[in-house]
């Protein structure tokens, strides 16, 4: 599917970009949450472009539960400015940020409205939609400590040991996505935003690619991924690259985030820590036992030998950056 030629989809695409960016420069809540609602409205129309059944209903999923968070978020902004304030207020807008943002024990609606969009849609709901929430986060986190590092640890684990019964390659990167989430909340707790950031955009320039990729092959489930002998011999050494950096593993670009993790926690939370590497480690299996069944698919070495060698386009290029960018960070 080729949205660039769709001028509709390039208004909505440019007030989702605008809109995000005006919550990163703003700090009044109003502001804020008149952003996050044009970010909302402009992401649907991108969800329905191809007009199929399950992204109807994704889309109506999507919306319901974001909906939610942002009417929580306004009426606990509201109370507070008023002289009868609600009570438990901050718990309210936290749990409004964790629905918002896909976060357990509140994330049973992104696996599913991930599992039924295109990959494309899905680009755009793993790593954009969660910058303005997570600016949100960053303003409340100043409170209440063993919340964040029960939801934090909270998320790493499910993440994981969800993620382990999962066939769906979408539901696999969300619970994935999950597992993400909880590490980034974990560096704001611990009160890092340039850590924060570092963590984020290395997100982003490891699953784009996975996802383009993902789109280009019409991969879905794990059966189609361990057919990985029939791509291009440059895919198959791309593709198991980039899941492994996404999981964090040395000495890949991913690995660096969860180092400088590690390295910060290891003195103020040694014990939480302790639970982000156990979920961590989870994700690390599955993974693996991913790339282990695509490497035994291939039954022979005739059928190594008889791979078929496609033209090599800007795809796997993009791929590369996610590899290519980790000396560039290490200096």
């Amino acid at each position: 599917m080729i949205y660039i030629n769709k001028p509709f989809i390039i208004i909505t695409s440019s007030t989702l970009i605008i809109s995000s960016l005006i919550a990163l420069s703003r700090t009044n809540w109003i502001l804020l949450w008149i952003a996050m609602e044009i970010n909302i409205l402009s992401f649907i129309p991108i969800i329905t472009i191809s007009k199929k059944n399950q992204e109807t209903e994704a889309t109506i999923k999507y919306f319901i539960a974001q909906a939610l968070g942002s009417s929580l978020i306004l009426i606990t902004r509201m109370s507070q400015w008023t002289t009868s304030s609600l009570p438990y207020t901050d718990f309210i807008l936290r749990g409004a940020i964790f629905l918002k943002l896909g976060m357990a024990p509140i994330h049973f609606w992104f696996p599913s409205v991930i599992t039924s969009l295109s990959w494309i849609s899905c680009i755009i709901l793993a790593t954009w939609q969660k910058l303005a929430p997570l600016i949100i986060l960053s303003f409340i986190l100043n409170t209440n400590y063993m919340l964040i590092i029960f939801i934090a640890s909270l998320n790493t684990l499910l993440g994981g040991i969800i993620g382990i019964n999962q066939s769906h390659l979408r539901k696999i990167i969300a619970y994935s996505s999950i597992t993400h989430i909880g590490w980034i909340t974990s560096i704001l707790f611990i009160n890092k935003p340039s850590m924060t950031v570092i963590y984020y955009i290395i997100y982003c320039i490891i699953t784009i690619p996975l996802f383009i990729l993902f789109n280009s092959f019409s991969q879905s489930t794990r059966q189609q991924f361990n057919k990985l002998n029939s791509l291009s011999p440059i895919i198959q050494l791309i593709i198991p690259i980039i899941l492994l950096s996404l999981r964090g593993i040395p000495p890949f670009t991913g690995f660096i985030p969860k180092w400088l993790t590690i390295y910060t926690l290891c003195y103020s939370s040694p014990l939480f820590l302790i639970t982000l590497i156990t979920g961590a480690i989870i994700n690390i299996y599955f993974y693996i036992n991913i790339l282990f069944n695509s490497i035994l698919s291939v039954n022979s070495i005739k059928s190594l030998l008889s791979i078929n060698f496609r033209p090599i386009k800007i795809m796997p290029t993009i791929a590369s950056i996610s590899l290519i960018l980790l000396p560039i960070i290490i200096l």
